[in-house]
């Protein structure tokens, strides 16, 4: 599942408020922003390509790239 915000302050929100609902059940969330390092970002994008995730939450950052969600 993915979720885009107009901006990363409200993508940063959206995480800790899914995150505080979803980590009890085992569902993990990540953010991808435009403006977080370039080794996070790739770590985030392998997660995803490899389902460790099950919930994406992004800015517009790079939304071109093709992701497996």
């Amino acid at each position: 599942m993915a979720i885009m915000a107009p901006t990363s302050i409200l993508a940063t929100q959206h995480l800790e408020s899914f995150s505080n609902i979803l980590d009890k059940f085992g569902i993990r969330c990540e953010l991808l922003i435009s403006n977080m390092p370039a080794k996070k970002k790739r770590e985030v994008l392998a997660d995803i390509e490899e389902g460790n995730i099950d919930v994406i939450i992004r800015n517009t950052f790079d939304i071109t790239r093709k992701c497996s969600v």
